[in-house]
């Protein structure tokens, strides 16, 4: 619960931080990037102790969480270094209080599972 609370919170300030900005003719955008599985350093040490705890090869947590991304392969950094590059681009003048979601599909696909998403 603490985890989808901490995730509504962002995308109400950043709609918020963005109300408030154009209010003032302030000229900031405020946008959110919300990524889904991205296989890191941390993830990967999540996954190593996901495969001592259920005693399965590590090779296992990550077909299984590689299984459940929709369009069937890991979010990167560079995917999310993208859409953060985009957002900070002049292409992008004119978006404000927007979610990005760069997950593959988990969660607007309704197959999200908590326990993946370290």
């Amino acid at each position: 619960m603490a985890y989808g609370a901490s995730k509504a919170a962002v995308r109400q300030m950043t709609k918020s931080v963005a109300q408030h900005c154009v209010e003032r003719k302030l000229n900031i955008r405020c946008n959110s990037v919300h990524p889904g599985i991205v296989r890191t350093p941390s993830w990967e040490r999540h996954a190593a102790d996901e495969s001592s705890a259920r005693g399965v090869p590590i090779e296992v947590i990550f077909a299984e969480a590689q299984a459940a991304i929709p369009m069937g392969s890991w979010t990167t950094p560079e995917d999310v270094a993208s859409a953060v590059s985009f957002l900070a681009s002049e292409q992008a003048r004119h978006i404000t209080g927007a979610k990005f979601v760069i997950d593959g599909g988990l969660v607007h696909c309704d197959t999200y599972h908590a326990g993946l998403a370290k």
